[in-house]
């Protein structure tokens, strides 16, 4: 009997630690922005592109040299927004984003709050 007691109270404890770790994230729209350094306005584009690939993002866009996609992720943030670039000057992913054949541009949006969570928590209490 105390077996079986032991079991239960390891396994509810192991269930309330998963449900305390699965918070929902705040993203209510996901937009990728083709911004250009040299334009006068900016962004030149946004696109809704929730469920797009991030692999696929700079086809699907087909930028011009010298333009830069951005990641934005509009929502109940402190700005109302985060924001980052989906690739870097050298034309690699950012290396901020863990990502793979198929990492979601919600995907990216999630990984931005986490990190933003972890460096600031006091702004989403």
């Amino acid at each position: 009997m105390k077996i079986f007691s032991v079991i239960l109270v390891l396994a509810s404890m192991s269930t309330i630690s998963a449900f305390a770790q699965q918070r929902p994230y705040s993203t209510s729209k996901v937009l990728l922005e083709v911004n250009d350094p040299k334009a006068n306005r900016n962004p030149l584009r946004s696109v809704a592109a929730a469920n797009w690939k991030a692999t696929e993002a700079k086809s699907r866009l087909k930028t011009k040299p010298g333009q830069d996609i951005a990641v934005v992720c509009e929502g109940k943030f402190p700005a109302g927004y985060i924001a980052d670039d989906l690739y870097r000057q050298n034309g690699f992913f950012n290396r901020s984003f863990i990502i793979d054949g198929s990492t979601t541009i919600s995907d990216l949006c999630n990984q931005m709050e986490d990190i933003m969570r972890k460096q600031n928590p006091k702004l989403f209490k």
